[in-house]
């Protein structure tokens, strides 16, 4: 599950200050990882999915 793979690397690096950029075109892995503090979401399907 992307979820499972992305939320450990994504809490770490922001408890590190790195800026986090987040590829993915689900939307409960865009909420995830925003509210961890994640910097950037990159949508790879640009909305059309």
């Amino acid at each position: 599950d992307e979820l499972a793979r992305v939320l450990p690397v994504v809490r770490e690096a922001v408890r590190w200050q790195v800026p986090v950029s987040v590829d993915t075109y689900k939307p409960e892995v865009m909420a995830a990882v925003l509210e961890l503090g994640a910097d950037i979401i990159n949508d790879i399907w640009g909305l059309r999915r």
